[in-house]
Order: C-alpha cells, then structure tokens, then sequence
C-alpha cells in the first residue's frame, strides 16, 4: 500500500482508538488532541483528520492509505535517486 501520511501507523490507529473511545471516557475532540501531543511530542491532527481515521479503521481495520492510480509520489523518487547518487556519486 502506499502510504503518504506525515504520521506514524502507531499514531494513527492510536489517536483512532481515543476517538473512538472518547465518549464513554467523557472526553472532547480537542482533549484527544492535547493527549496525541503529550503523548507523541507532535502537533496533533486536525479534528477532521482524527474522524477520518476513526471510521477508516473501524470501517477497514486498516488505516494505512490505499495505492493510488496516475504518477507516482516523488518522495519515493527522490529517496531512489539519493540512494543512487550515494552508491556512486562520480557517474
């Protein structure tokens, strides 16, 4: 799968779980959010974000991103070619 999230799956099916959760636990969107920070030492997600990944994982029990169609990412490229100027940077 490709995946091009900024986040970790850890973080994601994490932060899925509190959202899930966060009504019988009596907690706000905004609370899961300051949890996410103190517990990753990142910014966490925007609201839409984390309600996304919620119904992704309880809808798919997957929250990495699905392969896409078209051009490919060129981060992926840009990772091959630094790979290759370092296995023989004078050709």
């Amino acid at each position: 799968m490709a995946d091009t999230s900024n986040y970790s799956t850890e973080e994601r099916v994490i932060a899925s779980c509190w959202v899930h959760e966060r009504n019988q636990r009596g907690k706000t969107i905004a609370e899961v959010r300051a949890d996410f920070q103190a517990r990753f030492q990142r910014d966490p997600p925007p609201k839409q974000t984390l309600l996304r990944w919620e119904h992704k994982f309880f809808a798919t029990g997957c929250v990495k991103d699905k392969e896409r169609s078209g051009r490919p990412s060129t981060r992926e490229t840009c990772r091959l070619i630094k790979e290759s100027v370092q296995r023989s940077p004078q050709k």
